[in-house]
């Protein structure tokens, strides 16, 4: 399995939608849908993908790498459990 594969199959184990999941690792959905669904999504991606940032800063706290990730030492808890 290559990297690309573990990214894809984590991202539709996370908890949003699986069709917001598989736009946000650029699959594009095939037949009908294809055609007749033009909705980009941004909004729904930009809202996984902070969940996706909040818990990826989660984990690097929790196990003490967060100083690898270079995040804004001006961002609050609360600020990051909002994102």
């Amino acid at each position: 399995m290559t990297y690309v594969e573990s990214f894809g199959r984590i991202w539709r184990a996370c908890a949003c939608a699986a069709e917001i999941a598989e736009r946000v690792i650029a699959h594009k959905p095939e037949g009908v849908e294809a055609i007749y669904d033009r909705y980009e999504y941004l909004e729904e991606k930009r809202e996984a993908l902070a969940q996706w940032e909040a818990e990826i800063i989660r984990i690097a706290v929790e196990e003490d790498v967060s100083q690898f990730l270079h995040i804004p030492s001006e961002l609050s808890d609360e600020q990051l459990a909002g994102r």
